[in-house]
């Protein structure tokens, strides 16, 4: 049965400096791939099926500086944190206009999120989170006990705020309006690069150092599954509206894909990937790989269920970490070491 997809919102990577420098040294971080099984039972591998299929249709320039992820709030209105502009900027939903640029207690944000209520946490390099009310217009605190190089920050269907940190790895979890760790997630967690919730609020971590994606029950420290069958250094996971697990694969060019109690892949994704750096499913579960092959970034577009791109998003795409949708369907694309949101029509 189909659940709700509300609260399956795919949870962009944040990289910052570490991951960018190791992607652009080489070394395969930040990628996503997806390959489907064909009749055989072997998974087809190969460069890139199609050439450019979709150009952009607009892009966002004004104040974009090495974007780190993009969110919209209920209003449509645009939020990109600039890891070298250390300030995250707004933009009107629509027209794209530079509504504010928010700098004070911003320092090399690596990830954003906005809670029920619609305030803003920023994620920054020197292990702060910085809140803000009113869509960012005011700052109102910071949380530093907890926090470790943060990485990415997503909310629970409860409210509680998770923080997937580095050095030393773990993650924390706050309580709604807390400043000190409800509890710190440790099992399991090694270099979390991805979070997602399904629709059962079990949470899902992509672990780059240890090929694994770890799964956790609500309320939980302890792993209740650990998945590391086809998995190879994780960067992006996404969770469709059956509550299939994408994952994605930076060192093998692939996507792999899981049942809600599966330890081992039902389809593999290989057409199309080279070195993904992030992933996003559209309300239609069509799935959308972001790839960051060197000269030649791109978006490939697939169906459900199936194993060939049926667009190639491009050109203007340089290093896509990060993939979203506005309220109208619009693909926005973060080109993390470029100054631009490259923008394309729904399907």
């Amino acid at each position: 049965m189909r659940k709700d997809r509300s609260r399956l919102a795919v949870l962009p990577v944040a990289f910052a400096a570490l991951a960018l420098a190791s992607c652009n040294a080489g070394s395969g971080l930040g990628a996503s791939h997806v390959a489907t099984l064909p009749p055989t039972g072997f998974a087809e591998r190969g460069r890139p099926a199609v050439s450019c299929t979709v150009a952009p249709s607009s892009a966002i320039e004004d104040g974009v500086d090495s974007p780190q992820a993009i969110l919209f709030d209920g209003d449509g209105d645009l939020y990109v944190p600039n890891f070298l502009g250390n300030n995250v900027t707004v933009y009107a939903a629509g027209s794209h206009k530079l509504l504010r640029t928010i700098s004070e207690q911003v320092t090399h944000p690596t990830a954003i999120a906005l809670d029920g209520l619609g305030e803003l946490y920023v994620a920054n390099s020197d292990s702060t989170i910085s809140l803000f009310k009113k869509q960012g217009a005011q700052y109102v605190r910071s949380i530093d006990q907890g926090v470790h190089s943060p990485q990415v920050l997503a909310f629970d269907g409860q409210g509680n705020l998770y923080v997937a940190h580095f050095f030393p790895d773990g993650i924390s979890v706050y309580a709604p309006g807390a400043g000190t760790p409800l509890r710190t997630i440790k099992k399991g967690i090694r270099q979390p690069f991805a979070m997602a919730f399904d629709a059962f609020d079990r949470l899902y971590v992509a672990n780059h150092d240890a090929n694994t994606v770890t799964v956790y029950g609500f309320g939980t420290t302890t792993p209740d599954r650990t998945i590391s069958n086809s998995i190879t250094r994780p960067t992006a996971i996404a969770i469709d509206g059956f509550n299939d697990l994408y994952v994605a694969n930076s060192t093998d060019d692939s996507v792999t894909v899981y049942g809600l109690h599966d330890t081992e892949p039902r389809r593999e994704l290989f057409r199309g990937v080279f070195r993904p750096t992030s992933l996003a499913i559209d309300s239609f579960d069509n799935l959308y790989v972001g790839n960051s092959k060197p000269g030649e970034g791109s978006v490939s577009v697939y169906k459900p269920k199936s194993g060939r791109p049926i667009q190639t998003l491009c050109p203007g795409i340089t290093l896509p970490n990060a993939l979203s949708f506005d309220p109208h369907g619009s693909l926005y694309v973060s080109n993390s070491n470029a100054k631009k949101i490259s923008i394309f029509a729904p399907l």
